[in-house]
């Protein structure tokens, strides 16, 4: 990736190769590819698709009409990039088994893929392989990065340490798991004395220790529609809500929670007829939901109250009638 593109034995600016669909649409690669840069900065350049210049180029190459210049350089601008971004990731990942993404492993790789993974990437990220002129920043970040991918490297590819860290990471898992149902527990109790607001807080810290909580969010999203009077504008609201409902995993939209506030939304925007429908789901699902029964009997009470007027309207006029007849 760090080596220069060159001008191949069988170069030439009137090749057949250049009239190739591949590379007629896109004209500008071959004077790119003439003004020896390397093949990493010519994908930084993002003018075409990744895809599209790994495949020009692999043509190329096998026509022998570029190839590696075999003398290393070394981009010290994408190298930069490279390195902080996976300074980031590791800083992003909830535990080692998870930061084996970064070496393009899944969590059930075996030692042996872990060993060969560190090996690969030791070839590129070793601080010995920078150049001695290199940028201080550069070399502090490429030693932080390697010796915690070295540590993830011996302790996974030991068996026994590699079970104990697992237990660990479950063991904390398991402790966040209880703190955030602790958190959401809170936040339905102030929801009870309808304190929306300090509700909302205990959902947030939540879904701070797992963002994927769906029912943390989901709570959240009734809060909102529980105080959309006070809203400055409830229409804004609703598109807002609808959008946090479309964010919640298919795998959650068949459970009491979404099949109730997604009621409430429909109850909110005007669409009684569909919200009934969401709010008996949800009843069907459980039965013993109390705020979805108590929806669906408010419904059934403004439905018995409109026929009752539509009723006592259509009886006024044909009284009307008669006494006009008379």
């Amino acid at each position: 990736m760090d080596q220069t593109l060159i001008r191949g034995p069988e170069y030439n600016p009137d090749h057949v190769v250049w009239t190739m669909t591949l590379l007629r649409n896109h004209p500008e690669l071959q004077m790119m590819v003439n003004s020896n840069i390397t093949l990493q900065q010519l994908l930084d350049v993002r003018r075409y698709p990744e895809e599209d210049v790994l495949k020009a180029v692999h043509l190329l190459i096998l026509r022998r009409v570029i190839t590696f210049n075999r003398e290393r350089t070394f981009d010290s601008a994408a190298f930069k990039r490279r390195i902080l971004k996976i300074k980031e990731d590791l800083d992003k990942s909830q535990n080692w088994i998870d930061a084996l993404d970064i070496l393009g492993l899944t969590r059930r790789a075996t030692s042996d893929d872990i060993r060969r993974a560190y090996r690969s990437f030791a070839k590129t990220y070793h601080p010995d392989r920078l150049p001695q002129d290199c940028d201080r920043e550069i070399l502090d970040v490429t030693t932080l990065v390697f010796g915690k991918i070295t540590e993830i490297h011996n302790v996974l590819t030991d068996d026994k340490g590699r079970r104990a860290y697992q237990k660990e990471v479950a063991e904390q898992v398991a402790g966040v798991s209880l703190q955030a149902e602790s958190l959401v527990d809170q936040g339905k109790a102030m929801m009870k004395v309808n304190n929306y607001a300090e509700a909302v807080s205990f959902f947030n810290r939540a879904l701070e220790l797992n963002v994927e909580h769906a029912e943390a969010r989901l709570h959240i999203i009734w809060c909102r529609l529980k105080t959309i009077s006070k809203h400055p504008d409830p229409s804004e609201l609703l598109v807002s809500v609808e959008k946090d409902l479309n964010q919640i995993p298919p795998e959650e939209r068949h459970s009491v929670m979404y099949l109730f506030v997604k009621g409430l939304f429909q109850l909110h925007s005007g669409n009684e007829q569909m919200a009934k429908q969401f709010l008996e789901q949800a009843v069907s699902v459980d039965a013993k939901f109390i705020e979805a029964r108590r929806e669906l009997n408010i419904l059934a009470l403004k439905s018995q109250q409109k026929h009752k007027a539509e009723s006592a309207t259509d009886l006024r006029d044909i009284v009307g009638r008669l006494f006009r007849r008379s």
